[in-house]
C-alpha cells in the first residue's frame, strides 16, 4: 500500500462549525481526509458542498468501492457503515440488525487495521461515546489520536469519553489541529507521547 497518511474526523452535534474551522487552516499535504458524522440529511446543500467552501482540497462524497486518493477530502454517508480496506471504501447498510450504529468507531477500527502508524483519528464535538473505542485502536496500532478540548464545547460527550480514557495524543482546539498534523506528517512531532 502507498505510504500516505489518512486523517479521519468524527463529529456529531456542534461539529459542523468545527469541521469548517479545521479545514480553514488545513493546507494540502499529501494525505487523505475522511469525515464521518452524525448529522441529519436535511441541509439545503450537501455536507460536501458545505465543507468545500472551507477546504483548499477537493471534497467528494464517498461511494462504495471508491479508492482513497491523496489530497482529497471524503465525506461519508450517514446511511451506511463504512470501512476502508486496501485504500478502498466498503459500504454496509447501517440498518443491518447485526451491526451497531457506531459509524465513527466502525471506520476508525478499519483505519487502524489498514493504515497503522499512518492513521490519524480526530474526535470533534458530539453527543454519546461513538469514536472512543476506535480511537483507542488507532492509538494501539501506532497511529495518532487527536481530541478537541472538551472544556470549550457545549457538546462535550464524545471528546470527554476519548480524553478521559487517556488515549489522546493531543487535546486541541480544531483550528490548531492542522499544524500538529503537519508536524506529525513531517516527522517533527512524535505520535507516541501525550499532549
Amino acid at each position: 500500500m502507498e505510504e500516505i497518511y489518512c486523517i479521519a474526523i468524527g463529529a456529531g452535534s456542534g461539529g459542523l462549525e468545527e469541521i469548517n474551522s479545521f479545514f480553514d487552516y488545513t493546507s494540502p499535504n499529501g494525505a487523505s481526509y475522511v469525515v464521518i458524522h452524525h448529522f441529519s440529511n436535511d441541509h439545503n446543500c450537501t455536507l460536501a458542498e458545505l465543507i468545500s467552501r472551507h477546504s483548499k482540497m477537493p471534497v467528494w462524497e464517498a461511494v462504495n468501492l471508491m479508492k482513497l486518493e491523496a489530497g482529497v477530502v471524503y465525506v461519508l454517508s450517514n446511511d451506511h457503515l463504512v470501512s476502508v480496506e486496501d485504500q478502498f471504501f466498503h459500504f454496509i447498510d447501517s440498518e443491518d440488525a447485526h451491526l451497531p450504529a457506531r459509524p465513527i468507531d466502525h471506520f476508525f477500527n478499519s483505519l487502524a487495521t489498514g493504515y497503522g502508524g499512518k492513521a490519524i483519528g480526530i474526535i470533534l464535538s458530539g453527543s454519546g461515546t461513538d469514536g472512543a473505542s476506535g480511537l483507542k485502536k488507532i492509538r494501539a496500532t501506532g497511529g495518532t489520536a487527536i481530541v478537541r478540548n472538551p472544556k470549550t464545547t457545549a457538546y462535550s460527550e464524545m471528546p470527554e469519553h476519548a480524553s478521559e480514557a487517556g488515549i489522546a495524543n493531543h487535546i486541541l482546539e480544531p483550528e490548531l489541529m492542522p499544524v500538529t498534523i503537519e508536524e506529525i506528517i513531517n516527522g517533527a512531532v512524535s505520535n507516541i507521547h501525550g499532549s
